[in-house]
């Protein structure tokens, strides 16, 4: 599982009764020491009446990253209480998971001013995650057409960051069409698709209207 810091998400574990007696007074419970995860409305803790053989049930938790959270692998500690139906023995199960915080992020470009044939962008990272290695193309359905250059490559943009790009065009029609290349938080490659759509103003040149497709 990931999850991006700031957001919620559900987590789902699946408890199996895979013994050869029936068990009851069941407790499950995580913790993450450095508070990075925390529950959201909810306690860490869930308490199940019994469970028979065979028999599996799931536990669903609201889990929200910290905002501050350094993109990492983080550790779960599971805890599992139960007793033997039979002889009302208690046994506790501890074990690990990992939740990796991080991933991908969003994009945001606007168009800033066009002087001879050269028209200016605002890049910006909107998202939660840094992104590294970033390359802006023109895509190749884009029905604009450049006169030099195809694509730019702008280095790390952190969220928050934003950055200038620049194009010249011969032909303009139609949506404006980016592709954004750049390496998430967990090492993987991703390509992002941005469109700008560039409307004709006389009185003041080009306005846009960005969205994210």
């Amino acid at each position: 599982n990931s999850i991006s810091p700031g957001e919620i998400e559900e987590f789902v574990f699946t408890l199996k009764n895979v013994g050869t007696t029936n068990l009851k007074n069941i407790d499950f419970s995580w913790e993450q020491t450095e508070d990075i995860l925390l529950t959201v409305n909810s306690d860490n803790k869930v308490f199940i009446d019994s469970l028979k053989i065979g028999e599996e049930k799931n536990i669903s938790f609201f889990i929200s990253a910290s905002s501050a959270a350094t993109a990492d692998l983080y550790k779960l500690d599971l805890i599992l209480s139960y007793q033997n139906e039979a002889d009302s023995t208690t046994v506790t199960q501890n074990s690990s998971a990992g939740v990796y915080v991080g991933g991908n992020t969003d994009f945001e470009i606007i168009f800033d001013e066009q002087s001879n044939g050269e028209y200016v962008f605002t890049i910006a990272n909107i998202g939660s995650n840094d992104a590294t290695s970033v390359k802006i193309s023109l895509d190749e359905n884009s029905k604009w057409k450049t006169s030099s250059k195809i694509s730019e490559i702008i280095g790390n943009l952190n969220k928050g960051d934003y950055t200038t790009i620049s194009f010249e065009f011969k032909e303009a029609s139609g949506p404006l069409q980016f592709n954004v290349a750049y390496t998430d938080t967990s090492g993987k490659r991703v390509t992002s698709i941005e469109k700008v759509e560039m409307i004709s103003s006389n009185e003041q040149g080009f306005k846009n209207k960005c969205r994210k497709n």
